[in-house]
């Protein structure tokens, strides 16, 4: 893993440009001037907010929400280092404590290079689309902003859509944070508690994240990260899916890697046929459910001319299956792990290598390995131990640490208290009710 240098911040940031509310009709990414950053933009410093424009969330598109929302344009860092841009959207709670606020990096599992499944655009009142994860997730950031959080919802994998290149959304997310807390309009302070949560590809936007946050951005306050079901060891995942039920997942991470490792495009120029390449380009263009549907129970297999794990152990490939490897920097804050057992795409001996490895080198960890469910029921059934160890967290309390296995991380009369308070929240989402 490459060397993060903490970027030089300037005394004073130019003001951002205000832009008018996208309306009911939002344009779509790639026709939306939103997204076009200034030129010189790259002289800013990492979080500096170039644009901000007031706008509407909507559930599914449909549902408006009765919440004060933001997007803010900000300057961030690409893996290479150079900068570009991306884009975080803001939900501000009426109920939130103006005098002591407290502020949730939530990260979507957006898995997918479609920027009509960022959140920046698929939250938007009106948008029009494919479904995407950030829209049902919406229901779990619902819970955050009933505690009176503000919650910021960054593009984690840029306009590009890098969503499993290593330390991308480490930088995006970070980056988020500071023009959050930069933005005039929300009046934060730069001390503000912080806290982050993601699950699946989510909590692996949020493991890069707190592991990077000590060298490139010191000086947030991240008091808490709740990482559900990270995808630890994303090689892995690749060719345990291949030929399974989410075969079209690890295809659309192959794709979204390809313009970042230079060693698996040439693998894949070589050893790919014609009709693996036109699917490497089919699927860039599709949303999580749209890949998995179409090409479930493929085999990778059929369109190489040799076997996909045979390639994964090509010395190139090798590397960067070990630059996408998570566990390499110790988190300097309490780090909450949940996982479960038989979680059909990430490893639980990848989770556990990882829940190791913060506790060798000095993290607070609390870990907890979930028997009864799978991955995509562990969404639901281990959020309200997470909302609640964050809350905990956020609110300046210690709660129990330590590594155990569970039958269910329901099984607590906390977990059942809060997963109560979620559902309310949910009930709030679906009827349009203040958040």
């Amino acid at each position: 893993m490459s060397t993060v240098a903490q970027p030089k911040r300037s005394d004073v940031a130019p003001a951002p440009e205000i832009f008018p509310h996208p309306g009911r009709r939002p344009a779509r990414p790639a026709e939306d001037s939103f997204h076009i950053p200034p030129d010189g933009f790259g002289d800013t410093a990492p979080g500096t907010v170039l644009h901000a424009r007031p706008v509407d969330v909507g559930f599914l598109g449909v549902l408006r929400q009765r919440v004060t929302a933001w997007q803010l344009l900000y300057r961030t860092t690409d893996p290479h280092g150079a900068p570009e841009v991306t884009t975080t959207t803001v939900l501000v709670p009426a109920a939130h404590d103006s005098a002591n606020p407290r502020l949730l990096g939530y990260q979507c599992a957006i898995n997918s290079s479609q920027r009509t499944c960022f959140p920046s655009y698929c939250l938007l009142q009106g948008a029009r689309g494919p479904f995407a994860n950030p829209q049902i997730e919406l229901l779990l950031m619902a819970a955050a902003l009933r505690q009176g959080w503000i919650v910021s919802v960054a593009d984690h994998g840029g306009q590009p859509g890098r969503y499993v290149v290593a330390r991308q959304p480490g930088y995006h997310v970070l980056d988020g944070l500071r023009a959050t807390l930069a933005f005039s309009e929300l009046r934060l302070p730069a001390g503000t508690a912080i806290g982050l949560w993601g699950y699946s590809g989510g909590g692996l936007a949020s493991s890069w994240t707190v592991e990077m946050a000590p060298g490139y951005a010191p000086e947030l306050n991240i008091v808490a990260a709740a990482l559900g079901s990270p995808a630890s060891d994303p090689s892995a995942i690749l060719e345990r899916t291949n030929g399974g039920v989410f075969a079209g997942l690890g295809m659309a991470a192959i794709s979204a890697l390809q313009d970042s490792y230079p060693a698996l495009d040439s693998m894949l120029r070589e050893h790919l046929s014609r009709k693996g390449a036109k699917i490497m380009m089919t699927v860039r263009g599709l949303s999580t459910g749209q890949a998995i549907t179409r090409y479930a129970l493929r085999n990778f297999d059929r369109y190489l001319d040799r076997p996909l794990a045979e390639l994964m152990a090509l010395p190139d490939i090798a590397a960067m299956s070990e630059d996408l490897r998570l566990g390499k920097v110790a988190p300097t804050c309490p780090v909450y792990l949940y996982t479960a057992v038989r979680d059909q795409l990430v490893g639980i001996a990848e989770v556990d290598r990882q829940a190791e490895f913060y506790l060798a080198n000095g993290t607070d960890v609390t870990y907890r390995r979930d028997r009864l469910s799978e991955h995509l029921s562990l969404v639901v059934l281990g959020a309200p131990s997470a909302l609640r160890w964050l809350t905990q967290r956020l609110e300046g309390m210690v709660p129990e640490s330590g590594t155990s296995t569970v039958t269910s991380m329901l099984a607590s009369p906390s977990a059942l208290w809060t997963i109560a308070a979620i559902s309310a929240s949910a009930a709030r989402v679906l009827a349009g009710r203040q958040l």
